[in-house]
C-alpha cells in the first residue's frame, strides 16, 4: 500500500516515526520548497545535511528519496519531511489528525495546540529576496561569485541548459570543475556527492536534448563528447551506486547516435564514426566497461563502405590479440572448466563477443551468406549454435536444424535412455539433464514450426515431466496438441500422474507448513480450475505463505473455510517465528482476515490470545496494535 500524508504514521514502524518526528520538532527540516517539476525538496540536518525529495499525487506519496547512506526504503529524514509537509508532529495527540486545510475537522487537542503555538516569524531572507530588484540581485551574485569560485561553478552548472553554443572545451571545463567541487581531498566522490555531480551532468544533457530538437547537431555533439570523456574519467574515482554517472554515459552515447542517424551531412557522420572508433579503444572506458558498449553500437552505425571496412579491420585486429592466450591462463581456466563441460568451449569471452559483433555487422550490411558462414564455423560455441538454429528455423531448413541438435544429443539420443549409466564421467547428472532439456526445447521449437503433432507431444511431455511438472508452458503445448474433445481426459491423466509423483518431505524449519508444498500440483489445479482439490491441498500441506499465494482464488470460492485455514496457519507461524518481518506479516494477515465473513470476531479472539501468550515480544505487540477490528 502506498504511503500517504494522511496516515503514514499508521503505516510505518513506531521507532522510525519517533526518530523522524524528533527531527521535525527540533527544526532539522529546512528549505522545504516545491521545484518547477512539482517535486518537494528539503534539507534535513543530521550527522550531515541530507537532501530529501518527495513526490505527491494529492495526498498520496508516489515517490520519496534521500541521499543518506541508509539502505531502508524509508529513513528518518524522509519521515521528518513527511511531517513537515503535513504540518504536524508537535504532539502525540495530533499526529494522527490531518491539518485543517485537507478539509477534516480538527480535534480539540489539535485546535488548542494551534491556539497556543506562537506565530511563525517572517523569514528575513525571503523578505529581502522579495524586495530586491533584478539588477540588484544580479550585481550581488556577480560580486559574490568573484570571491567564491564554487558559487560561480554551481550556478553555471545548475543553469547549463540556458547556455548558447560555447564549444566542447568549455563543457569539459565545466565538468572538470563539477568533479573538483564534489571530490574530497583525495579526489574521491562519495555516494552523496556523486548524486549531486550527476545532477550537474544531467543539466548539460538536458541542454543537448533541447539542441537536438532544434536540429543543432554540432551543439549536441560537443556536449555529448564532453560528457562521455569527462564522466568516464570521473567514474573511476566515484561511488556510483546510484547509477547516475553510468546513466549519463549511456545518454551521451545515445545523443551521439542520434546525431549520426538524423544528420544529413556525410561529413558529420564520418566525424562521429571516426570519433566513436577512437573512443572505443580508449583506456578511460576500461573501468566502467563502456568501450565494449561503444564497439557494439558501431556495428549498426556503418552506413558507408569505408566505415564498414574500417570497423571490420578493427575487429580483425582485436580478434588477433584476443586469440593470443597466455598458456598459464588457458591451463587455469581449463582446470576449472574441463573439456566435458558446456563452458569449456566458451571460456574466451572476448573472442566470442568480437565474433558476434562481426556477425551483427554482416547482417546490418546485408552480407547474410558471410554471417551464416561465420555462425557455421563457430558452431562449437553455444551462443552461435542457438543463433544459427534460429536462422535455420526462420528459413525452414528443419533437417539441418535437427541434425545439429541430434549431434549434441548423441551421448543421450533419446528420452528412453534416461536411467542408464552416465556416459560422460566429466559431467554431473544435473548438468547433463540441463543440457538435454535445452536441446529438447530446440526440438520442440522445430516441431512447432513444422507442425509435427507427434513430435510436439513427445518433446512437450518429456520437458514437462523433466521440469518436475512445473513448466505449464509445456503442459499447455502437450494438452492443446490433442483434439478439444480429448483435452479433459489428457489433463486428468497428467494431474493424476503428478499427484502420484508428489513426495512431501517434512520441513524442519520456518513454520510455513508441515511439508514442502507441491506447487506444481497446485498450479495444475488452478490451470484446470479444480478449486476443491486446491483448497484441500492448501489445508493439508500448505503453510501461511501458500494461503497468501492462493488467497484471491480461495476467498472467492471458500471464504468460510479460508478463514479457519488462516487462523490455524497464522497460529503456527506466530508460535515459531520471532523476527520483526514475521510480526509484520502476522499483523497483515490478521487485517486481511477481517475482510472475510466472521473475520472481525475471530481476529479479536486471536489478538487477545496473542497479547496474553506473547506479551514479552514487544515488537510483536507494536505490530498487533496496528490491526483494526
Amino acid at each position: 500500500m502506498p504511503l500517504s500524508l494522511a496516515n503514514f504514521d499508521q503505516q510505518l514502524a513506531a521507532a522510525l516515526l519517533k526518530k523522524g518526528q524528533d527531527y521535525y520538532k527540533k527544526g532539522a527540516v529546512r528549505e522545504l520548497e516545491q521545484n518547477d517539476k512539482g517535486v518537494w525538496q528539503a534539507f534535513v540536518d543530521g550527522t550531515e545535511s541530507y537532501e530529501v525529495e518527495v513526490e505527491l499525487n494529492g495526498q498520496t506519496i508516489t515517490a520519496h528519496r534521500c541521499d543518506c547512506p541508509v539502505a531502508d526504503p524509508v529513513c528518518k529524514h524522509q519521515v521528518a519531511v513527511f511531517y513537515a509537509l503535513r504540518g504536524e508532529g508537535s504532539s502525540s495527540e495530533t499526529t494522527s489528525e490531518a491539518p485543517k486545510k485537507r478539509g477534516r475537522k480538527p480535534t480539540k487537542s489539535h485546535t488548542l495546540a494551534a491556539e497556543k503555538a506562537p506565530k511563525k516569524p517572517k523569514d528575513p531572507f525571503e523578505e529581502i529576496l522579495s524586495k530586491l530588484t533584478d539588477a540588484e540581485l544580479r550585481e550581488f551574485i556577480r560580486q559574490y561569485a568573484r570571491k567564491n569560485k564554487d558559487i560561480k561553478a554551481n550556478l553555471t552548472l545548475r543553469f547549463a541548459d540556458r547556455l548558447e553554443g560555447t564549444g566542447k572545451a568549455y563543457y569539459q571545463k565545466l565538468l572538470k570543475e563539477a568533479a573538483r567541487m564534489h571530490s574530497d581531498r583525495h579526489g574521491f566522490i562519495d555516494y552523496r556527492n556523486a548524486r549531486q555531480y550527476a545532477r550537474h551532468v544531467d543539466a548539460l544533457l538536458e541542454r543537448a536534448t533541447t539542441l537536438l530538437g532544434d536540429q543543432n547537431y554540432t551543439g549536441v555533439y560537443e556536449i555529448a563528447q564532453a560528457v562521455l570523456e569527462e564522466v568516464a574519467k570521473a567514474i573511476g574515482q566515484m561511488d556510483d551506486s546510484d547509477g547516475g554517472a553510468g546513466g549519463a554515459l549511456e545518454q551521451a552515447l545515445m545523443l551521439i547516435e542520434q546525431v549520426y542517424r538524423q544528420s544529413d551531412s556525410q561529413e558529420l557522420k564520418n566525424l562521429v564514426f571516426d570519433y566513436l572508433m577512437k573512443e572505443s579503444q580508449e583506456d578511460r572506458y576500461e573501468g566502467p566497461g563502456f568501450g565494449d558498449v561503444i564497439l557494439d553500437r558501431l556495428a549498426v552505425l556503418c552506413e558507408y563502405p569505408d566505415q564498414e571496412a574500417a570497423y571490420e579491420q578493427l575487429l580483425n585486429s582485436l580478434l588477433a590479440k584476443a586469440r593470443v592466450k597466455p598458456e598459464s591462463t588457458a591451463r587455469g581456466i581449463r582446470f576449472f572448466y574441463p573439456p566435458t563441460s558446456s563452458l569449456s568451449d566458451e571460456w574466451n569471452w572476448s573472442e566470442q563477443k568480437l565474433l558476434q559483433r562481426k556477425i551483427k555487422l554482416y547482417l546490418h550490411r546485408g552480407r547474410t551468406a558471410e554471417a551464416r558462414q561465420l555462425l557455421e564455423s563457430n558452431i562449437h560455441l553455444r551462443s552461435f549454435r542457438e543463433q544459427l538454429l534460429d536462422e535455420l528455423i526462420k528459413e525452414k531448413e528443419f533437417a539441418r536444424a535437427k541434425a545439429i541438435v541430434n549431434e549434441k544429443l548423441t551421448p543421450e539420443p533419446h528420452p528412453a535412455t534416461k536411467g542408464k549409466a552416465n556416459r560422460n564421467p566429466g559431467m554431473s547428472e544435473w548438468e547433463r539433464l540441463r543440457q538435454q532439456s535445452q536441446w529438447y526445447g530446440w526440438l520442440l521449437k522445430i516441431a512447432v514450426a513444422e507442425q509435427d503433432t507427434a513430435a510436439i507431444r513427445e518433446y512437450a511431455l518429456w520437458l514437462f515431466r523433466e521440469s518436475g511438472y512445473a513448466q505449464l508452458e509445456y503442459y499447455r503445448q502437450f494438452k492443446n496438441s490433442h483434439a478439444v474433445a480429448e483435452r479433459a481426459s489428457v489433463a486428468a491423466d497428467l494431474i493424476s500422474e503428478c499427484e502420484q509423483n508428489k513426495n512431501p518431505v517434512k520441513a524442519p524449519f520456518a513454520g510455513l507448513g508441515t511439508a514442502i508444498f507441491p506447487h506444481s500440483l497446485a498450479r495444475l489445479y488452478v490451470e484446470e480450475q479444480q478449486w476443491e482439490k486446491l483448497m484441500v491441498l492448501v489445508e493439508k500441506q500448505g503453510g501461511l505463505q501458500e494461503v497468501l499465494e492462493f488467497e484471491k482464488i480461495l476467498k472467492k470460492h471458500f471464504p468460510e473455510r479460508l478463514l479457519q485455514v488462516y487462523s490455524k496457519k497464522v497460529d503456527r507461524f506466530a508460535e515459531i517465528n520471532v523476527d520483526a518481518g514475521s510480526y509484520q506479516l502476522i499483523a497483515e494477515v490478521l487485517q486481511q482476515m477481517t475482510q472475510l465473513p466472521g473475520g472481525d470476531e475471530l481476529v479479536a479472539e486471536r489478538l487477545t490470545d496473542y497479547r496474553a501468550r506473547y506479551a514479552r515480544r514487544k515488537r510483536m505487540m507494536e505490530e498487533l496494535a496496528k490491526v483494526k477490528v
